[in-house]
């Protein structure tokens, strides 16, 4: 699964993979049952170098915890250009 509060033509995604915008105003207890509700391998959060978007890795960060699922989760970074500048 892969989360993302912007939509990113350049964010393509494997076959069979699932895409949820998921605002970063949305309550972390959402995210976190989605995520506990699931048989997630992984998650992708992507955000961008603005500051704002840091908010949304630590979403994901308290939601996984709070899931009790152990679950890997990467995060690629986008500049305001439109460029992927840091992915796993």
């Amino acid at each position: 699964m892969r989360l993302s509060s912007l939509s990113f033509s350049r964010f393509h995604l494997p076959h069979g993979t699932t895409h949820v915008v998921f605002e970063p105003l949305e309550l972390v207890e959402k995210l976190a049952a989605l995520i506990g509700e699931n048989d997630l391998k992984s998650l992708t959060v992507a955000i961008m170098t603005v500051p704002c978007c840091g908010g949304l890795r630590y979403m994901v960060e308290k939601a996984v915890a709070l899931s009790g699922v152990d679950i890997p989760f990467d995060t690629v970074v986008v500049g305001i250009d439109g460029q992927i500048v840091d992915q796993p």
